[in-house]
């Protein structure tokens, strides 16, 4: 319809009766501000199209005709348009622009509204809708979720119904939580930062509070999967002792990322976390990480990344391969494969970030000092 006016009917059920149905374009329905010239007064299921009173069995008839008539352009039935260019799916919660009230020019609204919910959105388009993320009641238990470690993208649509609908989140940083619920327009339900800091009192005041009002909790971590190199497995060992259920929502870890692009073995691998700072204690680690023949995976800063390398020159040899890994699934990140000398100069000028370092495993446990790198298996060499 170019557009119709509507005096018993709401422009709502107007464009329900008429666009979803007969899938036509959405008309310019206004409210019925100044009357026909004629007196007429329609019925409760009769439109006004110019001067002309028509039902909707004969405004039924009329569509099946212009179909029928192989899509009428516009110049020869000003009254109706077919929309073909959408499919019917596509027709169940569409976007509409707002028109002024003298009908000549479309005005586009300022922020997106999803139709059920009537929920402005940032980037025009509602997360929940996107996602099929809607308000239910979760079973209690202490949900544990992993976030991204680079990349919001990353976090997965299970995670994002989880944090949606907890009761309350214990995070490790409020401030990191509170980016990522905004970045993805999620509700922001009570926070507890719970860290390296939080006393073993307050965990257990946590845990008793989820048990006596049998509340869905969401443990996250500063970015990865909680516990793994993180203060949040004093909180889910405290939970099992309580008979909290556990739940685990799967989610980003920097270690395993790493050991993937690495392309070194990942049959056997020790993951250490971070190193010690002290010289001594961290050339100790190293060697035992030398010695067991396994792929070995470390942690380490940005102000220690050039002194551990160069530790771990002693204990595996600087013709030994290693894999280096920062900021992963950023814009800038690095993911370099070398020998640790090679390493130590790609990081030499390198500020800020975490590092994820991966060491291949030495062969016999013997520092390799050659000229030729080694650490990788040729695949292709006979036995």
């Amino acid at each position: 319809l170019g557009w119709c006016r509507v005096s018993h009917l709401s422009p709502q059920s107007s464009q329900s009766n008429c666009r979803f149905k007969h899938k036509i374009q959405k008309p310019r329905i206004p409210l019925n501000r100044n009357p026909p010239s004629r007196s007429i007064v329609p019925k409760q299921e009769e439109v006004i199209l110019g001067d002309e009173v028509i039902s909707a069995d004969d405004l039924q008839g009329l569509l099946d005709e212009t179909e029928h008539e192989n899509k009428l352009s516009e110049a020869e039935n000003p009254f109706l348009q077919l929309e073909m260019a959408q499919p019917e799916e596509d027709l169940e919660d569409p976007i509409f622009s707002d028109f002024d009230e003298d009908l000549d020019e479309p005005v586009q609204k300022d922020h997106a509204m999803d139709m059920k919910s009537k929920k402005p959105t940032l980037d025009g388009q509602d997360e929940e809708a996107k996602f099929n993320i809607t308000r239910e009641k979760l079973s209690h238990g202490l949900y544990i979720v992993g976030i991204p470690i680079g990349n919001n993208d990353d976090l997965t649509i299970r995670a994002l119904r989880v944090l949606y609908n907890s009761d309350s989140i214990c995070c490790e940083d409020t401030r990191e939580t509170v980016r990522i619920l905004t970045k993805h327009q999620l509700r922001k339900p009570p926070l507890t930062a719970l860290n390296e800091h939080t006393s073993m009192n307050k965990m257990r005041d946590i845990l008793g509070s989820m048990k006596r009002q049998q509340s869905a909790v969401a443990l996250v971590s500063d970015a990865g999967t909680p516990t793994i190199s993180d203060p949040g497995h004093y909180f889910v060992s405290l939970a099992h002792e309580y008979g909290i259920p556990i739940h685990i929502i799967p989610g980003p870890s920097a270690p395993i990322a790493a050991l993937a692009a690495s392309g070194f073995s990942g049959q056997r691998f020790i993951f250490e976390g971070f190193l010690p700072k002290t010289p001594h204690q961290r050339m100790g680690i190293l060697k035992e990480l030398a010695t067991s023949e396994r792929t070995a995976i470390v942690f380490e800063s940005s102000h220690r990344i050039v002194a551990s390398l160069r530790d771990a020159i002693f204990a595996y040899g600087s013709g030994h391969m290693a894999f280096l890994a920062r900021h992963m699934t950023k814009p800038d990140e690095i993911l370099q494969r070398d020998t640790i000398p090679k390493l130590i100069k790609l990081v030499e000028d390198k500020e800020g970030g975490e590092y994820t370092i991966v060491f291949a495993p030495l062969k016999n446990g013997k520092p390799n000092n050659d000229d030729v790198p080694m650490g990788v298996e040729d695949p292709l060499r006979d036995p």
